[in-house]
């Protein structure tokens, strides 16, 4: 990793920490070089204006959310118990180790909400559309744009839910506690989806059999 790229990932990574602590507007220029203790206009020198920073804030958080996926080994997701639980713990790691980058990102949904380029990037920060879509092919479900869109939207409501909800977190919450009361309901909503594909083609093909009869 070059010199520059390093330096770029560091600016990024304080100001998702700065954003997770105050904010929006916590972040600045300025306040990157104070938290990094950079000389004055080293933020700016990397990333000239408030939109470019916050463009590249939102790849950085992308790019953790990418590589946690990925190391939760993924191919395992073929059945929908299998992938409730991955992607359970891709939950529970939003509410524990990143945290901070999950309440960084809520605090960039106040700061992109006039930018619809940003706000487009930002929507896929934390969860992937495209991985949606190709896990609902992999299960078989034959509407898998719409499975997967509909998945996104629980996912948003369970971690919006643990982190400022009805049922924020308790601190005496155990990690497996919090995978089994997150993985339930995940699990339901893929199920529900596979059976009704099932249901669909069984249905299909019984039409087929009566026409050709």
């Amino acid at each position: 990793m070059s010199r520059t790229t390093l330096r770029r990932e560091l600016i990024c990574e304080a100001a998702v920490e700065l954003l997770a602590r105050g904010g929006g507007h916590a972040v600045s220029h300025q306040a990157i070089d104070r938290h990094l203790a950079l000389p004055a206009g080293s933020t700016s020198y990397y990333f000239r204006t408030r939109h470019a920073l916050l463009s590249a804030t939102i790849g950085y958080l992308t790019k953790c959310s990418r590589d946690a996926f990925e190391n939760a080994q993924p191919e395992r997701m073929v059945t929908p118990d299998a992938a409730s639980a991955v992607i359970a713990s891709q939950l529970v790691l939003l509410l524990h180790e990143r945290r901070g980058h999950s309440r960084a990102r809520y605090a960039l949904i106040v700061e992109t909400a006039e930018d619809p380029e940003l706000a487009g990037l930002l929507s896929g920060s934390l969860f992937s559309y495209e991985k949606a879509v190709a896990l609902f092919r992999a299960l078989g479900v034959h509407e898998p744009q719409q499975a997967a869109a509909d998945l996104i939207a629980v996912l948003e409501g369970l971690l919006f839910d643990r982190l400022y909800g009805r049922r924020r977190q308790s601190e005496t919450t155990t990690l497996k506690a919090l995978q089994a009361e997150l993985e339930r309901p995940i699990q339901l909503l893929l199920s529900g989806f596979v059976y009704d594909d099932q249901r669909h083609s069984a249905g299909t093909s019984l039409s087929s059999q009566k026409f050709r009869s």
